[in-house]
């Protein structure tokens, strides 16, 4: 026998059409990588909650540089973002190198993902009017205001996606992937948690592909103390219930 711990073999009926199905859908159109994002908003002490300020546009540039340059080490192999990455061109406006051949969206790529770049325009809402029409921009905005020309003026929101090519293989019943794992928890996860500190003009709600299992593994954890008091409780019950107290005359 061996343990198992995926979800579509613990819960979903065994031999049955929907696993057939569903083994079927997964072989044509498997997963190849793991969604990293980022929600980037203003800080609430910030006076103004406009996010498409030059300042707070550079701060992001920033943590995304920390996010594309910092390293995992795994095994004693060093990890960037570029060598885990899911590979796919045209993720920069006017570049195809480096981590423009990643898969990553974001309004900053109108700067090709460079701090210099954005901090040497001088019309940088020009520069992200250009990314394209007013329906393109509001579907990677939060709540944008557009002035009388369809031009964004105002933003509340955007966000950062990084995919990261899934390496996961099956060990002891369990999916594990330890170089997208590695990487997601001491960089992507690192960098994300360190904004409050590092980067005052921010907030950000994020999400990593190993989320869902730190939540899980987090509140069973948890829980664990609570049922080690539970059986205590319930020994003494029985015990004072079934077991015989001889009476001292």
């Amino acid at each position: 026998w061996e343990t198992e711990n995926r979800g579509d073999k613990l819960w979903v009926p065994q031999n049955t059409r929907a696993e057939e199905e569903t083994s079927q859908y997964e072989n044509y159109f498997a997963s190849t990588s793991r969604f990293n994002s980022i929600i980037v908003q203003s800080s609430s002490q910030d006076s103004s909650s406009n996010i498409l300020t030059k300042e707070k546009l550079l701060q992001a540039m920033r943590m995304h540089k920390e996010i594309e340059t910092n390293v995992a080490t795994i095994d004693g192999e060093d990890y960037s973002f570029v060598s885990v990455c899911t590979k796919s061109g045209g993720s920069c406006a006017s570049s195809f190198s480096g981590v423009c051949g990643c898969l990553l969206s974001s309004i900053l790529r109108q700067w090709n993902y460079d701090v210099d770049t954005l901090e040497n325009d001088e019309d940088y809402l020009q520069t992200l009017n250009q990314m394209g029409s007013r329906e393109d921009l509001e579907a990677v905005l939060g709540k944008p205001v557009f002035d009388d020309s369809d031009a964004v003026v105002s933003a509340e929101a955007f966000t950062l996606s990084y995919f990261v090519q899934d390496r996961s293989v099956v060990e002891a019943g369990s999916e594990v992937d330890e170089i997208g794992e590695g990487w997601e928890k001491d960089v992507f996860l690192a960098v994300a948690e360190s904004v409050p500190t590092e980067y005052t003009s921010l907030s950000v709600d994020y999400f990593a592909g190993r989320s869902f299992s730190d939540e899980f593994g987090a509140a069973i954890s948890g829980d664990l103390f609570l049922v080690q008091i539970s059986y205590a409780v319930i020994f003494i019950f029985l015990g004072a219930t079934l077991g015989r107290i001889k009476c001292i005359p």
